[in-house]
């Protein structure tokens, strides 16, 4: 699962719905006006909707040049061409205002959106001159507008800007996740239709997501199994013999998914050799997963900290037979938290904590 809003798909295509140069902009279309921006729009909605794409998302891709804080005009546009065309969108829909995070929020909110896309952080030298983004003022903005469910995705480097921030990309996305609290990471291209990062970056910066997050893109538990020094069997004898319980063909299937991966998040073949390996990252779903008859209390809970109540039979954090079943996967939910990360633990109670 990506998005709850997204159902069990654990890929999606997110589709751009491009609106026309809005009033105010250079390029803005007088003797069309609003209508011809609603009318262009409304026909990509359609064909993107019949060639079956998952999500649309809104931008004013045509603003150009770009401002880095959008004006009244431009902001009342925006809002008014989604809230018409809303009634026809079969599928989740966000926002993206460039190049303004809370305008972006403040338009997904009056709209209804599921998610936002845009600069949260990060400090850039760009076609619009130096630009530090500000992730607190959005993020406080959607709370204050009663919309935590809806969902921030941060692009980390942003296209027509050069990023000042000398850190390498895999541990901006780590601080991003950690400190500003993306619900996504997304990396773009330096212009609009080109590639984005190569390869071995963009590797990086899922092995570190994985490594350190313990989660997928799509958002499944990501279960690591530490390998013995020396180890002389492949990835798939040595799985088969830690757990003799699950059926080599299972293990096949894995392998065949992509979910089994090396400590550096890589997914692996099935006969490859194990050794210099520290530990395998595996992913497995419980197709009939036991329910627990008594459920968690929480005990407290205010912007930092969450203390719970658990039995003792119900595990912290997923493991053996219980991954929805177990406390932080519970509260995560319960709580929409996806942030949610144990603290401590205690024989009565079970603190967990979370960064707001």
């Amino acid at each position: 699962m990506v998005f709850d809003f997204f159902g069990s798909k654990k890929k999606v295509i997110i589709a751009m719905a491009h609106i026309g140069a809005m009033p105010g902009s250079p390029l803005y279309d007088e003797k069309g006006g609003m209508q011809k921006l609603i009318d262009g729009v409304a026909a990509d909605i359609e064909k993107l909707q019949a060639g079956g794409v998952d999500a649309i998302m809104f931008g004013n891709e045509n603003d150009r040049p770009y401002l880095l804080k959008a004006t009244p005009e431009s902001t009342a546009a925006m809002t008014a061409v989604v809230a018409a065309l809303k009634p026809m969108i079969k599928v989740p829909f966000g926002v993206n205002y460039l190049w303004d995070p809370t305008a972006s929020v403040a338009i997904a909110a009056a709209t209804g959106a599921q998610f936002v896309r845009e600069i949260f952080t990060g400090v850039f030298a760009s076609d619009m001159g130096v630009w530090a983004p500000d992730a607190a003022t959005p993020a406080r903005l959607r709370r204050n507008l009663g919309r935590p469910d809806m969902k921030l995705l941060y692009n980390i480097n942003a296209e027509f800007a050069h990023s000042l921030d000398e850190r390498p990309i895999e541990l901006r996305a780590r601080s991003a996740v950690f400190s500003s609290l993306a619900d996504a990471i997304l990396v773009s291209g330096p212009v609009t239709g080109e590639p984005a990062f190569d390869v071995t970056a963009v590797r990086a910066m899922l092995s570190v997501m994985l490594t350190c997050g313990m989660y997928d893109y799509a958002g499944s538990w990501a279960f690591k199994v530490g390998i013995p020094a020396n180890t002389p069997s492949s990835a798939i004898d040595f799985l088969t013999q830690r757990f003799p319980s699950i059926h080599r063909q299972i293990w096949l299937q894995r392998f065949e998914a992509g979910e089994v991966l090396n400590a550096q998040g890589h997914s692996i073949a099935p006969e490859q050799g194990l050794l210099g390996e520290s530990h395998l990252l595996y992913f497995r779903h419980i197709e009939e997963e036991p329910t627990l008859p008594f459920q968690a209390h929480i005990i407290y809970q205010d912007a930092y900290l969450v203390v719970a109540d658990k039995p003792h039979f119900m595990p912290v954090t997923p493991t053996g037979k219980y991954v929805q079943q177990s406390l932080l996967v519970q509260l995560k939910q319960q709580l929409n938290l996806p942030q949610l990360s144990p603290l401590h633990h205690q024989p009565l109670q079970s603190h967990v904590r979370y960064n707001r």
